[in-house]
């Protein structure tokens, strides 16, 4: 965090009390020398507590049940006091930094940020985000099929093959993922390897487990070129 300002997931996942010790300690050293961060900081207290007060009493407004790319933004946490106690228990995993490649995926569901765990349940309209960690490989394709039988180029979004992350640090992946209605399971692949994987080779492969929800549930692997694979799966009821 030395170098980099801290990113808006971040200081969401500061304010649930929802990052390791290692990274919480990290992100309030950078924040007390960093200017920038700690007006950043500010805002998206200041917008909690804005929407806290104008907001949550007046409902909101459907989301658009699309599949779509959009900036994470800071200003969207809405949480009442009891919401903020139970997310006060939600840490995620430590994030190993030696070893095989990790990948960890956040959900936002009506304000709240959380570890997406495998098995898990979405809705549509649900943001999901993607943290990677790898040492040695250093590309990455991250890419999904649904219910309906959709893959999906999640990182790079819509690329033809893996995108580079650096090595050894923390990624989070750019931009969030709307979800969209289509109902049963999506699988989440995140592909590691020493050399770009194509889309087309990955599509493929995941066009061949979509013909039924079973498959797309109990698959844990596809046959690419990846050194390393992480996958989850969640779940979006009808």
């Amino acid at each position: 965090m030395n170098a980099e300002h801290v990113s808006s997931l971040s200081l969401d996942l500061l304010h649930f009390d929802a990052l390791s010790s290692t990274e919480r300690a990290r992100i309030e050293a950078h924040l007390a020398e960093c200017e920038r961060c700690r007006r950043d900081a500010e805002a998206a207290r200041a917008s909690r507590e804005h929407c806290a007060r104008q907001i949550v009493p007046r409902g909101f407004a459907p989301l658009t049940r699309r599949r779509g790319w959009l900036p994470w933004l800071a200003g969207a946490p809405v949480l009442a006091a009891a919401i903020v106690l139970l997310m006060l228990k939600l840490r995620p995993p430590d994030i190993a930094m030696k070893g095989a490649p990790t990948f960890s995926t956040y959900v936002r569901h009506d304000g709240q940020v959380s570890v997406l765990r495998d098995g898990g349940t979405v809705r549509a309209g649900d943001e999901i985000r993607f943290v990677a960690v790898s040492e040695t490989l250093s590309y990455l394709l991250v890419c999904s099929v649904d219910g309906a039988g959709k893959a999906s180029i999640y990182f790079p979004f819509a690329g033809t093959e893996s995108g580079t992350i650096d090595l050894r640090n923390r990624v989070e992946l750019p931009g969030s993922v709307i979800l969209d209605d289509a109902p049963g399971p999506e699988r989440v692949f995140a592909l590691f390897s020493s050399k770009p994987i194509t889309a087309a080779d990955a599509t493929a492969a995941l066009h061949a487990i979509s013909k039924d929800a079973a498959s797309i549930r109990s698959t844990q692997r596809l046959p690419v070129a990846a050194d390393a694979q992480v996958t989850l799966v969640f779940e979006k009821p009808q």
